[in-house]
């Protein structure tokens, strides 16, 4: 995917955000001209940094890694040829999370079999399905003191519950993907097009009947799969999972601190509408991410991720 860089300036999203409270609707949740100026620079800062992600991906520069980052371990794969493992460390950030104050050390110790010699790469997981499902389960008391689970996840502990449903979910992704990469991209290019968006769109269908995972892991799975350029795929709307703190303060931001219980297909809308004037490669990542901030900082709420 060729991307431009993201350069939007303050003023810029501000004359934006304009356009769309005087041509769309209000928005109650930076009526206030302080909140308005600290949501013009939380979008301005998640499209800096959604923008530094898809331009390291495009280029394959990244920065050295003194501590395990397993997204820019996958760019760094995928320039090497490995972008079969960089699909792996991509499922493995998105299904574990990055935990406020563990970090990545949870899928970094899932990653290098507990930092020895013999690494869970894909391909030793793609050779020996069971023998890694088995290792998973024996370690499970040492993964659970290496780290925590972040981001979609509401237990952060990985006890026994969560590490046996972890080892599930990674032995039917090892062998879904193992069988079908090629021709789940070949099959999505052939159905859907070339369109980015209709490409997401398929393959957010595929993930789903081939690993039956909820919509929300699908999601960010596969928006991060576009945003390090392993396949030219994007979200054209926004997910909002139930119960979510992304979809409170959608909820807030649209309609005030006492809000009318909008629907989430009605704060979908919204998001698409409000997109439309803040047209930019994966907007509604760039607009989940400045939502969730502005709210947290608002509100002292805990992240959205």
């Amino acid at each position: 995917m060729k991307y431009v860089a993201v350069t939007s300036s303050a003023a810029m999203i501000e004359k934006q955000l304009d356009e769309f409270i005087r041509h769309v609707k209000p928005i109650p949740g930076i009526k206030k001209n302080e909140d308005r100026q600290l949501f013009v620079s939380c979008m301005a800062r998640s499209f800096s940094w959604h923008a530094g992600w898809v331009q390291s991906a495009s280029t394959g520069s990244i920065a050295s890694m003194e501590v395990f980052d397993p997204l820019k371990l996958a760019i760094r794969q995928k320039q090497e040829g490995h972008k079969m493992d960089a699909w792996w460390l991509t499922f493995l950030a998105t299904w574990f999370g990055k935990h406020a104050t563990t970090g990545w050390r949870l899928t970094a110790a899932i990653y290098t079999g507990l930092h020895s010699s013999k690494h869970w790469n894909w391909e030793a997981v793609s050779a020996a399905p069971e023998l890694f499902e088995d290792w998973m389960s024996a370690n499970q008391p040492l993964l659970m003191h290496s780290g925590r689970l972040g981001g979609l996840h509401k237990q952060e502990l990985f006890d026994g519950y969560e590490a046996a449903r972890a080892t599930e979910m990674l032995g039917r992704f090892i062998r879904w993907w193992h069988i079908g990469y090629a021709e789940n991209i070949g099959d999505a290019v052939m159905y859907a097009g070339q369109s980015p968006h209709a490409l997401f769109r398929y393959m957010m269908r595929d993930v789903s009947e081939g690993l039956v995972i909820a919509p929300y892991h699908q999601y960010h799975f596969l928006t991060w799969a576009g945003l390090l350029g392993l396949a030219d795929i994007q979200p054209d709307a926004a997910y909002l999972s139930n119960g979510s703190v992304y979809k409170k303060a959608c909820r807030w931001f649209f309609y005030g601190k006492s809000p009318a219980k909008a629907t989430g297909k009605e704060l979908t809308q919204d998001l698409a509408l409000l997109a439309a004037y803040l047209d930019t490669p994966f907007i509604f990542a760039v607009l989940e991410a400045a939502i969730c901030n502005f709210y947290q900082r608002r509100q002292c709420e805990p992240s959205c991720r």
